[in-house]
């Protein structure tokens, strides 16, 4: 679904006290459920604060938040999504797909706001983007048909191009998405396209580089692969 103007905190009905001009008689509880505790994580966590911060929500005055870091085990996500759904809280904030996924087997009542969730509407978070139904809303950065325009900018770059091999992990909603559209380009643009199956199989890049069909390489979204494929991946575009 995409981004609003109107912050989606307020939207789901954490309303902005200075916006309403009433004082503020209550605190709101917003529950963190991360995948990381990076340097990245941490920054979209200030952010999430300054934005809450300027619409009158001060953690620690009116507001609280309580925070689960997650290394994405199917366990520990039931756990954590228990634990804060019983918290009561007004809205649970989450990233990526699977700890939404915990949270909303866990509550269809708790107000969930997601953020890099791959296919919403796949996973069964939201009815459709237009219109989420249920108690879950958020951002997805990914728009599939940019998968074809890859394969557009590819043909641009690379005119003598006709065969390509997608590297992707099969079980990434993101890269599924992305691999689909690329399919439907190819005829467009002349070209084949070859799936290579990934996952958190290192391997894949070298199987991919040396397919004898294959004139170059495209990757979908990745979630498990190591940075070293993804780099191995970008610098044998082109080979």
């Amino acid at each position: 679904m995409a981004p609003s103007p109107v912050p989606t905190m307020t939207a789901i009905g954490v309303a902005s006290p200075s916006a309403s001009g009433q004082a503020i008689t209550k605190t709101v509880i917003v529950n963190v459920m991360a995948n990381s505790k990076g340097a990245v994580a941490r920054a979209r966590i200030g952010a999430l604060q300054q934005g809450l911060q300027k619409l009158g929500w001060i953690e620690g005055r009116n507001l609280h938040i309580d925070y689960r870091w997650t290394t994405g085990g199917d366990a520990e996500l039931r756990l954590y999504a228990a634990e804060l759904v019983a918290l009561a809280p007004d809205v649970i904030v989450a990233t990526v797909s699977p700890p939404v996924v915990a949270l909303r087997q866990a509550s269809r009542i708790v107000s969930i706001v997601f953020v890099l969730v791959a296919d919403p509407v796949g996973a069964g978070l939201v009815e459709s983007r237009a219109r989420p139904g249920g108690n879950a809303t958020g951002f997805t950065p990914f728009e599939y048909t940019i998968g074809a325009k890859w394969l557009e900018v590819l043909r641009e770059v690379a005119r003598r191009v006709r065969r390509v091999a997608v590297l992707r992990e099969a079980t990434n909603p993101g890269g599924i998405g992305q691999f689909v559209a690329i399919q439907s380009a190819a005829a467009t643009h002349g070209m084949e396209v070859r799936p290579i199956d990934g996952g958190s199989d290192a391997g894949a890049i070298s199987r991919a580089r040396f397919q004898p069909t294959a004139s170059t390489i495209l990757r979908t979204s990745w979630t498990s692969v190591s940075s070293s494929v993804s780099a191995c991946s970008a610098s044998s575009l082109l080979t």
